[in-house]
């Protein structure tokens, strides 16, 4: 029996095709002008060869314990869990950590997306996970605004007075011969989008 219903992801809203209660495709949505082709991929994910099924744990740490290091990290197998197992692990260690050496010794944070939306941020869930525990080390900003801090000074002076009083959109609309606004940023920039509109049609 084939059935469709309507669905909505990270890479917008789409029409789920399924027969016989298995997904056959995601269909853009009627309303969507410009769809994103990355739901395409979503059939051929569910079940693709690098999908993690179940909580996995790397074999010497499984046999071992936290404290054994064999020079292997990146080269053994990893073991396949139960979900009971895994929480087990993941709460016996962090009481050790905090027990041993505190809570500044735990570094809650990386730089990536890991997210299919704000609910399921990996980054937002570990640090509320710790913040139950006590607290955690974590980093600020991200690598390429913080550059930006550090380098712009020096290359077109103080990187907050230049984009206060020079890198406006209506100068970047007016000057620019070509701007390019990456498809999910004109939303965020419709300001820019507009004035450049207008001055196009003006030109």
């Amino acid at each position: 029996m084939k059935k469709s219903q309507l669905t909505a992801n990270h890479w917008g809203a789409g029409v789920s095709r399924l027969e016989n209660d298995q997904l056959i495709s995601v269909d853009p949505h009627k309303g969507d002008n410009d769809p994103s082709r990355i739901n395409e991929n979503i059939v051929s994910s569910l079940k693709g060869s690098a999908r993690v099924l179940r909580p996995s744990v790397r074999k010497s740490y499984l046999e071992n314990g936290p404290t054994h290091n064999n020079n292997k990290r990146g080269e053994e197998k990893f073991v396949e869990v139960s979900w009971d197992k895994a929480f087990d692990l993941v709460a016996n260690e962090v009481n050790r950590v905090r027990t041993d050496y505190g809570n500044n010794a735990i570094f809650a944070g990386f730089y990536g997306w890991a997210s299919a939306g704000r609910l399921h941020h990996a980054q937002s869930q570990l640090k509320r996970f710790l913040n139950c525990a006590g607290g955690s080390v974590r980093s600020k900003g991200n690598y390429s605004y913080n550059a930006a801090l550090e380098l712009m000074p020096h290359i077109v002076g103080d990187f907050r007075e230049h984009v206060k009083h020079i890198t406006r959109w209506s100068t970047v609309a007016k000057e620019g011969e070509l701007v390019v606004v990456w498809r999910n940023s004109v939303a965020q920039h419709a300001s820019l989008w507009r004035r450049c509109r207008k001055t196009s049609l003006a030109g």
